[in-house]
């Protein structure tokens, strides 16, 4: 007998699904098998809410809500719930949700509180569930009743379910809630001391009007700008907005160097103008703002762009008041430079690889951030060259 007779027509045994429930080796047309376990329904759930078809999910989550309960697998029991409770959540929020303490109405009241339900249940079968935990207490936040909202997430954070009132602040914050969004963030900076916390914290309390809390937050978020991926410019950005002043002038000149140093050239350049026209003229701010929008404005035209007609600084002004001016080393180079001196390209070029932008953001260290932004543009006008 010829060993591969017929093996052309030959089907598969066994038809394999991967963890997100989609075939593995099949066909193009090949469409999955009926499920018949819960795993293979709860996986056959994902794929419908993949298709937006929530009801045909809460179908295959049922089904294997009974095949779990008969199998007395108390671990798939709590998942099953905690999936039918996320989905009946998510189709409450198709009105856009809203977390406040008033209670949603009608049918999207109802769908919050058949997900609490779930929830519930998924916690009578594994009390230390922490989705479950986490959702019914955002759930609950949507009910009015922060209460248990609160003891839930706190039980959710101490099974290790990350930032539950970050999370909660940023929905009530979202929502206009401020004094809401403020007492959570304050249980996130208690619980996380993470510079995001204290971000959005201080975001709150300006909101509310409390500008010197406001402050107190943005700094201490600025002491951990290890942690924020543009290494604090917002923050920096929104202190300058929050303060008044020369340390609104400081904190958005900070910002220019930040932002220049980083390669987003343009937008340094801007707050750098802003700051032009607030600083007292003179200072050592003022002379940082002029000579990175004198630089800025060396590059448009290397570049062939042309002048920038949004910016309010008068440049011929700026360049005269800064020509005889005692400044520091880096910024004396970049004027050098951005007004067509030869004599400041070796401390142009130099590349300043040994600063660190986020320890001279914490550190609050000016020199370091200006050698950063002019080493940065001192690499921009040799493109042009």
């Amino acid at each position: 007998m010829d060993d591969d007779a017929g093996q052309g027509d030959h089907e598969p045994e066994s038809y394999q699904l991967g963890p997100d429930g989609t075939p593995v080796g099949a066909g193009p047309d090949r469409e999955p098998p009926d499920p018949e376990t819960a795993v293979e329904h709860r996986r056959a759930a994902r794929r419908a809410l993949g298709a937006d078809d929530a009801e045909t999910a809460l179908d295959h989550l049922d089904r294997a809500l009974e095949l779990a309960r008969e199998d007395g697998d108390a671990a798939m029991v709590a998942g099953v719930l905690t999936d039918r409770g996320n989905v009946r959540m998510e189709r409450a929020d198709a009105d856009a949700g809203d977390p406040r303490a008033e209670p949603d109405a009608g049918a999207v009241r109802d769908a919050v509180e058949a997900a609490v339900a779930d929830y519930t249940a998924a916690l009578d079968a594994d009390p230390e569930h922490a989705e479950a935990l986490f959702n019914r207490g955002l759930a609950r936040a949507r009910l009015g009743d922060r209460a248990a909202s609160s003891t839930d997430l706190e039980r959710a954070a101490d099974l290790g379910r990350a930032h539950p009132f970050f999370i909660r602040g940023n929905a009530y914050a979202e929502a206009d809630a401020d004094e809401y969004a403020r007492e959570d963030f304050t249980r996130a900076v208690d619980r996380t001391d993470t510079a995001r916390a204290y971000f959005n914290r201080g975001n709150a309390n300006r909101r509310l009007g409390d500008e010197d809390a406001a402050v107190a937050d943005y700094e201490a978020a600025l002491d951990r700008a290890d942690e924020l991926p543009d290494r604090g410019l917002r923050v920096l950005v929104r202190l300058a907005e929050t303060t008044t002043g020369e340390r609104a002038v400081a904190h958005r000149v900070r910002a220019a160097l930040l932002a220049v140093a980083g390669r987003d050239i343009w937008r340094g350049v801007s707050l750098a103008d802003r700051a032009l026209v607030d600083a007292a003229e003179g200072t050592e701010p003022w002379g940082d703002a002029g000579a990175l929008v004198l630089a800025g404005d060396a590059l448009r035209t290397a570049a062939g762009y042309g002048p920038d007609e949004e910016l309010a600084a008068d440049i011929d002004h700026v360049r005269d008041r800064l020509d005889d001016r005692a400044l520091p080393e880096a910024t004396a180079a970049l004027v050098a430079r951005a007004t067509g001196g030869d004599d400041a390209t070796d401390s142009l070029d130099a590349d300043d690889t040994d600063v660190d932008l986020a320890t001279a953001v914490s550190e609050r260290d000016d020199d370091a951030l200006r050698r950063a932004a002019v080493a940065e543009l001192g690499r921009q006008f040799e493109l042009y060259r």
